[in-house]
């Protein structure tokens, strides 16, 4: 829902603020913003889909997370990626040419390192981890397969061995 939301502002809200057009207060405050939460829901959702992978993987016989679980943390996601929002939502304003945002010094800067770690590194650090720890998991599982085979064709040539012992001894 998040994606659908993001493609169907996204693209029609950037046109027009290139051009220039002044917009009504509730646009700066809602809308503008609005495409910035949909884009935080998706990472977070991404990062949850990646995490909820690995536990699958790496804990296979472990029950599954149950329904409302999972329903949790979609509405964990939801409010998150929109209380990122309220700080750009309390400086944004209209102005001439469009909407802009009034931060008072450093406060900016604080936003920004903020969205970068929560957006960026954050969510990149755990999708990485978790396909890292499916990949270690997946090496496990076939080196445990490949054993096994070798084990099985070992034991298969042994018996194959003792039934012609057994033969020439008949």
């Amino acid at each position: 829902m998040s994606d659908l939301t993001l493609m169907l502002l996204s693209l029609p809200v950037n046109a027009f603020l290139l051009g220039g057009i002044d917009f009504p207060m509730i646009f700066c405050k809602l809308i503008g913003p609005l495409m910035t939460a949909t884009f935080n829901i998706s990472i977070f959702t991404l990062t949850f889909m990646a995490v909820y992978r690995c536990r699958v993987i790496v804990n296979s016989l472990k029950p599954e997370m149950r329904h409302r679980y999972v329903i949790m943390w979609i509405i964990v996601i939801w409010i998150a990626g929109f209380l990122l929002l309220l700080p750009l939502i309390i400086v944004a304003e209209t102005g001439s040419g469009g909407c802009k945002e009034n931060w008072e010094p450093d406060q900016s800067r604080v936003y920004t390192v903020v969205l970068f770690t929560l957006q960026y590194v954050l969510p990149l650090t755990t999708i990485a981890g978790a396909y890292i720890m499916i990949g270690i998991e997946i090496r496990k599982a076939k080196e445990r397969h490949d054993s096994n085979a070798q084990d099985r064709f070992a034991l298969e040539a042994r018996r194959k061995e003792d039934l012609q012992i057994i033969k020439m001894m008949d």
